[in-house]
């Protein structure tokens, strides 16, 4: 029997209460959403191994919890070879564990194990009734036939879902980096000041939280209360995203893919911090990790888009691009924002080359979407207008790929443009080699039908403007010389009525000012009449001016 579920729906203890009752035998895999999978087994409802990532050995459990000397197991492990027996046996023939002090040892560490799983876990799970699975569990815990009742393990799991709680307030993810205030020792009444001791003397800026509790990894939920307690009491603090950076630098020098995994777990808990994606892209080129590179470009692209700064953002889309030139993302998005900033030489370039990506079963739709934008801003590319109709092809319509064709030649045509025409009219022929359309249009172009046409009008406009400007001309010439007699007629005028010398201007500028309303357009109003008129108009003013003052000074 076997079944399956989210760990949202039941939580991972409602589930082993739920075997333990049955006192079902099996094994329940649990995968994270993050990837990583556990595998528990249970006999008769009790828990009795666990394999799960970076979970250490029994051996390594004797070492890590100050059992066993490092050597010692190393010489058992040294015994062991050629031969099929466990190293848990060969320390027990060597004399330097009993079989139930090692029992024990492997049960408290499979209780500390599954403790934290069920307080931390999460994702979907399996269970799949039966024997013991071959090649998942170690030998060497199967060996023991460990039997863990469920109940007291909840009960502990539950106190330490409470001090996680507590935990993540100071540790918020395993994430991040952490490094120790200067001269900072670990507090008298610390819980446990050997071990807040040892971890302060860790935390310099280059491992974080997942990276301290690593190194206590029979301890790890008392190494995470540790670390929460020196946050409190602010012994310790998280390191800010520049000094980060800063510090990975420096690692780099020696271990540029030690920098690079620092980074990337920066990036966990600030994955839009501009200064930590640079930097992962530095590093991943220099380690070769182009695909890593172009994941943080991609980001840094929508960052500055969003900011505004679409130079910065086309500049990273380039460096992507060279590092991944068939990541057909980078070209879609490089397209849209030359289209969308209205840049039709790049857009043209990019839409183009995005359509050689797309030159794949699968795909032909997409590029013809492409081509169809490019087409409405290019109208006078002839190129375009073949790769739309081609792209139709592909796409099965072939009928849909003619009428195209066809309105692209009449287009050309239209803007006289015959050269282009004559490829789109060729392209037809090639899919449809009796068009009688595109036949006749090819044949006409071909003997210059439509370059006579084009040159007979040419010189009938010219001809047309020629005629029209020489008629203007005339025309303005008669109205002129009626200007000229007129004006003339009012200077005989003025000068037999003497009104200049009488000061009589403002009588002699009204007889101009007639001339000037029945001949407003002509040469003569603009230069002589305009002349005069202005002359007169500033005597008069000058008249005005000094009648003016002497009536008051009259008074």
């Amino acid at each position: 029997m076997s079944f399956y579920g989210d760990l949202k729906s039941i939580h991972l203890a409602d589930l082993l209460q739920n075997f333990e009752a049955h006192a079902l035998t099996g094994t329940l895999s649990i995968r994270s959403s993050a990837g990583v999978t556990a595998h528990l087994y249970l006999k008769h409802g009790r828990l009795a191994l666990l394999n799960q990532p970076g979970r250490a050995s029994v051996p390594d459990m004797l070492v890590a919890r100050g059992v066993l000397p490092a050597e010692k197991v190393a010489a058992a492990r040294g015994k062991r070879k050629g031969t099929k027996k466990l190293i848990v046996d060969v320390l027990q023939q060597m004399g330097l564990i009993d079989q139930e002090p090692l029992r024990h040892i492997a049960q408290l560490a499979l209780t500390e194990d599954i403790c934290d799983l069920v307080a931390t876990c999460e994702g979907q799970f399996k269970f799949s009734e039966g024997q013991i699975p071959p090649r998942i569990f170690d030998a060497e815990e199967r060996r023991l036939e460990l039997a863990i009742p469920v109940g007291p393990l909840l009960l502990e799991a539950a106190r330490r879902a409470d001090e996680w709680g507590r935990i993540r307030q100071e540790v918020p993810s395993d994430g991040v980096y952490f490094t120790a205030m200067p001269s900072a020792q670990a507090p008298a009444d610390a819980e446990d000041p050997e071990l807040a001791a040892q971890i302060l003397a860790c935390l310099d800026g280059t491992l974080n939280a997942r990276d301290v509790v690593s190194r206590f990894g029979h301890r790890r939920f008392e190494a995470y209360r540790a670390l929460a307690e020196l946050v409190r009491c602010r012994l310790v603090r998280a390191a800010e995203a520049h000094d980060q950076a800063k510090i990975a630098a420096q690692v780099a020098e020696r271990d540029p893919r030690r920098a690079l995994d620092m980074i990337r777990s920066s990036l966990e808990v600030n994955p839009h911090q501009e200064g930590l994606l640079n930097t992962q892209v530095t590093l991943a080129e220099k380690v070769g990790e182009r695909g890593l590179a172009v994941d943080a470009l991609k980001l840094l692209v929508q960052l500055r888009l969003e900011a505004g700064d679409s130079s910065a953002a086309r500049e990273h889309l380039e460096t992507a691009r060279n590092l991944a030139p068939r990541d057909t993302s980078l070209w879609e998005r490089s397209f849209v924002l030359a289209m969308d900033e209205k840049r039709r030489e790049d857009a043209l370039a990019d839409g183009l080359a995005l359509v050689e990506l797309y030159r794949e079963p699968g795909l032909h739709e997409k590029a013809k979407q492409v081509l169809g934008r490019l087409l409405k801003g290019n109208p006078r590319v002839v190129q375009i207008w073949r790769e739309y109709a081609q792209s139709l092809v592909d796409c099965g319509n072939v009928n849909e790929a003619q009428r195209v064709l066809g309105k692209g030649g009449k287009a050309f045509l239209g803007r006289k443009e015959y050269s282009k025409a004559r490829e789109c009219f060729q392209a037809l022929l090639e899919i449809d080699p009796q068009n009688e359309e595109a036949l006749r249009s090819v044949e006409s172009i071909d003997s210059n039908r439509f370059t006579e046409r084009r040159e007979w009008r040419r010189r009938f406009s010219r001809h047309v403007l020629t005629g029209t400007a020489a008629a203007i001309m005339i025309l303005v010439s008669l109205l002129d010389v009626r200007a000229r007699m007129d004006l003339a007629s009012v200077q005989t005028y003025v000068s037999e009525n003497e009104l200049i010398e009488k000061q009589q201007y403002r009588r002699a500028l009204g007889e101009y000012y007639r001339v000037l309303d029945r001949h407003p357009l002509t040469p003569t109003a603009h230069l002589d009449l305009q002349t005069a008129i202005d002359s007169l108009e500033s005597k008069a003013l000058r008249q005005e001016l000094q009648a003016r003052t002497e009536r008051n000074q009259r008074r």
